[in-house]
């Protein structure tokens, strides 16, 4: 679960989806995602968090991938990652852009450093 502004985003593992929630009212927003391993697809979405242009990171957990949506729920990258991911599940992003990664399978914690290629 991760809260950006007003929303609050939540995986749902069984329904492979992130459901987006208006916290002050309660509504039900939007839903995206649905099951399967193209970009925008995912299997088992366990962790989410935002970053603060309003970026939405998924641990796609049974994909073993990192998907970032933007503000309007469409795949922006998968992130490329120089130490493998297996099966992550919680994930947090720091205000310096270091991303923590529970690798569940792995019993480990990573640390990344997120870069951007800006074209």
């Amino acid at each position: 679960m991760a809260c950006y502004k007003d929303k609050v985003y939540v995986g749902d593992l069984g329904l492979n989806c992130v459901y987006e929630v208006n916290y002050t009212t309660g509504c039900l927003l939007n839903t995206f995602g649905s099951a399967g391993t193209s970009p925008g697809c995912m299997v088992d979405p366990s962790g989410i968090t935002c970053d603060p242009d309003g970026n939405i990171y998924v641990a796609d957990s049974r994909n073993h991938r990192i998907q970032v949506f933007d503000s309007c729920r469409r795949v922006i990258c998968i992130i490329d990652v120089d130490y493998p991911l297996n099966r992550p599940s919680g994930i947090y992003l720091t205000r310096n852009e270091n991303l923590f990664v529970l690798n569940y399978w792995a019993n480990s914690l990573a640390k990344y450093r997120l870069k951007y290629k800006y074209i």
